[in-house]
């Protein structure tokens, strides 16, 4: 498709490689899967990301890459959900590993402070609470009759 001036104009953004016209939901063998449009080939199960490295002609993956010569506007689109999907994920991921970073901070100190409690001569590294109970006195024996 081109704008007015010869430019090559760009297709909307997509949010999920199912909203492509070239990739379609379609029974295999009756099972769920899905077809390619550019190719021709149908596969099962549906799979999103095994569809995005499919079009984007991605190695591995437990996936044929496709045989069709895609345009450049239909690759970038791929492209781009591809990049924005593995963006979020990265930033997840990221997020995931700067929380058990300080959760390990946090415990080192934690054993430390407990083991610099215990080194301490005199200090049995247990401290009594201001809700102790007394000690009960000693068992009296009450004489038999």
């Amino acid at each position: 498709m081109r704008g007015e001036e010869g430019e090559e104009v760009c297709l909307p953004a997509i949010s999920t490689v199912w909203e492509c016209a070239y990739i379609n939901y379609k029974d295999v063998n009756g099972k769920e899967g899905w077809e390619c449009q550019w190719c021709g080939l149908s596969f099962k199960p549906r799979h999103a990301t095994r569809a995005m490295r499919h079009v984007l002609k991605m190695k591995g993956g437990d996936i044929a890459i496709c045989k069709a010569v895609i345009s450049a506007r239909y690759r970038n689109r791929y492209q781009a959900l591809y990049d924005r999907q593995y963006a979020r994920i990265d930033s997840k991921r990221k997020s995931d590993e700067t929380i058990s970073d300080s959760v390990t901070v946090q415990q080192e100190a934690a054993v430390k402070s407990l083991l610099d409690t215990r080194k301490q001569p005199g200090v049995s590294g247990l401290r009594k609470s201001s809700h102790s109970f007394p000690t009960p006195p000693e068992a009296v024996l009450c004489p038999t009759r």
